[in-house]
């Protein structure tokens, strides 16, 4: 190898070592100049460690200052209830508490307390929660000797706020227990002690509104308010169906679709009506029961009222065979009801041909009575008994039932279906309806019953 080949590899080398130290210099360069312009993030508040505060911490001397930091919470635990015997210890801004407290609330805010104090730097809190019993019954002494304090001092306000609510709920019950005007603006005596019972909760409730008000608890008499509203709400869901049945009272006792003793159909249940209560509608039935209806129910139901009107139209059906003499049927019907002393003349009896079908004839018949001088059903099996005995009579020949011996309607052969008529007097036999009435005489007159019916009340 030549010389010039020596030469040149030691000098390429080199010129690779000078561009490699370049290359690392620059590297270098940029790499300080970047952390020297990244400015540094503060740390976190949770980085700082327990018992540490975040003041700036003086590089001076802090003598003068450690004493003036004991002093002042010294000051301030001297003041607060149970906290005279803690010591406390300053250096360097270092704050250390021992003692007792007398409980966990206490504890957390003497170390609050500490770390508030100007120039604080980290807080040695050592106090802990005393066992002894009369350390932890003085605060609480304390606090009831402080409350009964201000309660004597509220005693004369209580006494002004006191006399204005009863003088309120007096001046209320006094006006709901006079007769007048309640009595005479109401249309019965059950809405006027509605009336009354309103005019007693309203007093009630001013008196205690214008207590609180006396008293400056206004904030009071907002959650009395809205938990009177919120306990009204609940009870009127648990109680919804009482509530029902008294709205449904207070409608029917205004509306009065019926009076004590008339005889009534609600929803299928019959009977004369005893009693009207806040709660239910007593009935007493043809067979002696007693029936008790919601009011609810009732108001909602269909109601007839069978005496209102006094006049009652019954019906019957006679069958008879279709070869018979239809028309002279329906005559001797027509003069039966017109003969009986208890079918009214006005409106008139009517005697129709309902059905012709199979060979047989169904002829209706149809009158009026009064209800307040015979029974319903007494008086329809009373007339149809007549008209059966005055058919066979005038020989009228009904299936299943055998016409009078010719005798007997040669006896008579022209009036016979009219003296059929005429020869019984009215049905005697009200035995039923009377018993009936004094069940519900018997039942209506019981003291102590509550009855919401009035007599005074009109007609809806």
């Amino acid at each position: 190898m030549s010389s010039r080949g020596t030469s040149f590899f030691p000098g390429l080398f080199g010129e690779l070592q000078d561009m490699i130290a370049d290359e690392m210099r620059s590297a270098l360069l940029s790499l300080l100049l970047t952390l020297l312009l990244v400015p540094s993030a503060p740390p976190a508040a949770a980085d700082i460690a327990p018992g540490l505060t975040e003041q700036t911490i003086d590089v001076e001397g802090a003598g003068v200052r450690d004493v003036r930091i004991r002093d002042r919470l010294v000051a301030v635990l001297n003041e607060m209830p149970g906290m005279a015997g803690i010591e406390v210890g300053v250096r360097e801004g270092i704050v250390t508490l021992q003692g007792r407290a007398p409980d966990a609330e206490s504890l957390a805010s003497l170390d609050q307390i500490a770390r508030r104090l100007e120039g604080v730097v980290a807080v040695d809190n050592r106090i802990e929660v005393t066992t002894d019993v009369m350390e932890r019954l003085t605060p609480v002494l304390q606090r009831v000797q402080y409350q009964a304090r201000r309660l004597l001092a509220q005693l004369p306000v209580m006494g002004v706020a006191g006399l204005a609510g009863l003088a309120i709920g007096w001046a209320g019950f006094w006006l709901a227990a006079r007769r007048w005007p309640w009595e005479r603006i109401a249309p019965n005596a059950f809405m006027a002690e509605v009336m009354r019972q309103i005019i007693r909760l309203a007093a009630v409730l001013a008196g205690i509104v214008v207590a609180l008000d006396i008293l400056g608890a206004r904030a009071l008499l907002a959650t009395f308010l809205g938990a009177a509203g919120i306990l009204g709400l609940a009870v009127g869901f648990a109680v919804r169906d009482s509530v029902e049945n008294f709205l449904a009272s207070v409608l029917l006792s205004l509306r009065s679709p019926f009076r004590p003793h008339d005889l009534v159909e609600v929803g299928g249940d019959l009977g004369r009506v005893v009693r009207l209560t806040a709660r239910a509608t007593v009935l007493i039935s043809p067979d002696g029961n007693q029936i008790r209806i919601p009011n609810a129910t009732v108001f909602k139901a269909r109601i007839i009222n069978f005496s209102r009107q006094p006049e009652r139209r019954f019906t019957l059906d006679l069958t008879v065979a279709a070869g018979a003499d239809l028309a002279r049927a329906q005559e001797v019907m027509r003069a039966v009801l017109e003969k009986s002393p208890f079918v009214l003349a006005a409106p008139p009896p009517s005697v129709w041909l309902a059905e012709v079908a199979g060979g047989l004839a169904r002829l209706s018949a149809a009158g009026w009575i009064d209800m307040r001088e015979t029974g319903f059903e007494i008086a329809r099996g009373e007339a149809l008994r007549r008209m059966i005995d005055a058919l066979r009579l005038a020989g009228v020949a009904m299936p299943g039932i055998e016409a009078a011996p010719v005798q007997a309607r040669l006896a008579h052969p022209e009036a016979a279906a009219v003296q059929a008529g005429a020869a019984a007097a009215a049905p005697e036999d009200p035995g039923q309806d009377e018993a009936v009435e004094a069940m519900v005489d018997a039942e209506a007159s019981e003291a102590g019953r509550e009855q919401l019916l009035d007599a005074r009340t009109r007609d809806e």
